[in-house]
């Protein structure tokens, strides 16, 4: 039981990490093309 646990927490974490690196690499990209 503490396995399955352990890797949906390790599941919610993932998905929350991809969701906050597309917004801060689409941020990234934001701040490219209004400095160039």
């Amino acid at each position: 039981e503490p396995q399955a646990g352990d890797n949906g927490f390790i599941d919610s974490l993932e998905s929350k990490s991809q969701a906050a690196i597309s917004m801060a690499w689409s941020d990234v990209v934001h701040k490219k093309g209004l400095m160039v």
